[in-house]
């Protein structure tokens, strides 16, 4: 039991059972629409332990309390759900089996399971993001957000999935000197769609107004896929705006580089390069293995390459 010796987890723990409490009770007030009889008041009493020992012994049991918080994910968050699912129906067979429901609303367990998903889900869930975003998350919270006119405002060009870990990268690093503005890809399909809350304003060819009407400073270019071609032109179009270019290198240095923002200049290489030709081996070794007739001399052949030939060579 190492968790025992986590001071996390009694913080986690305590407040678990703060809100699994007030959710019996708000349930219950909710039921009775803000007036308790006497009777209701005194079965709350006498059954809200056996609520949160139930509900915390489930919570056990989906391992609720081996995860890190601040990583909590889907998984995590059904996890509340099965826990509370479970604990629910150990009080409903208590519940009945000791007070056969007398003076006791089977409503009430049917809101109190749906508040303890909404508060215990959303305990963990708001861990996550205060170690995710740090003080931008608690300046999101608010109706108004403070403009950070130090840092760089930039457009993602690429709205696929490394355009997206790029903006993770930014968004989990707070030193980070950028501000994401939106993205823009090949293609009219997503459109007016967001990213983490971002949007994706247009397509390339809508840059230079962006570009301008955005105050942008950089692109940063996410698409692997986009050919030199289309690069170089979207680098002469936008020649004279101020911008800077900003490439993700390869998948293999970004796995393999220690900085947090695995971004660097466009260079020309980058402008210069042409696109992967991909060989049909399977097609060559048939080629080999002699489908025109030359089979036996084709597989030799093939054998000799690999260095296992009949002739001992």
């Amino acid at each position: 039991m190492r968790i025992l010796f986590r001071k996390n987890f009694y913080v986690i723990f305590v407040l678990d059972v703060i809100l699994l409490i007030s959710g019996y009770y708000f349930a219950t007030w909710l039921r009775y629409e803000g007036h308790l009889p006497p009777e209701v008041q005194k079965l709350f009493y006498h059954t809200v332990l056996s609520l949160v020992i139930m509900k915390i012994a489930s919570f056990f049991i989906f391992d609720l309390y081996h995860g890190m918080w601040r990583f909590t994910g889907i998984k995590d968050l059904m996890n509340v759900i099965k826990g509370s699912l479970l604990g629910s129906l150990m009080f409903i067979a208590y519940i009945a089996a000791i007070y056969r429901f007398n003076n006791f609303s089977r409503s009430v367990i049917l809101i109190e399971f749906i508040l303890s998903i909404i508060t215990i889900g959303g305990l963990r869930l708001f861990v996550r993001l205060y170690y995710q975003d740090g003080s931008d998350f608690m300046e999101s919270l608010m109706f108004w957000r403070k403009i950070n006119k130090i840092r760089k405002r930039i457009i993602i060009l690429g709205a696929g999935e490394v355009g997206e870990r790029l903006l993770r990268a930014l968004n989990h690093n707070p030193e980070q000197p950028y501000n994401v503005i939106g993205f823009v890809e090949e293609g009219l399909v997503n459109k007016g769609m967001k990213i983490h809350g971002v949007p994706i304003l247009g397509i390339v060819s809508d840059l230079p107004q962006l570009i301008d009407y955005y105050s942008i400073d950089y692109i940063f270019i996410a698409a692997p896929s986009m050919r030199s071609e289309k690069l170089k032109m979207l680098i002469e179009e936008c020649t004279g705006l101020g911008i800077k270019f900003k490439v993700i290198p390869s998948v293999t240095d970004w796995l393999n580089d220690n900085v947090k923002i695995p971004l660097r200049d466009i260079n020309v290489e980058d402008l210069l390069k042409r696109d992967t030709v991909n060989t049909d081996m399977a097609s060559v070794r048939r080629s080999l293995e002699g489908e025109n007739g030359h089979g036996d001399r084709g597989r030799r052949f093939y054998r000799f390459r690999a260095g296992k030939t009949d002739t001992g060579i």
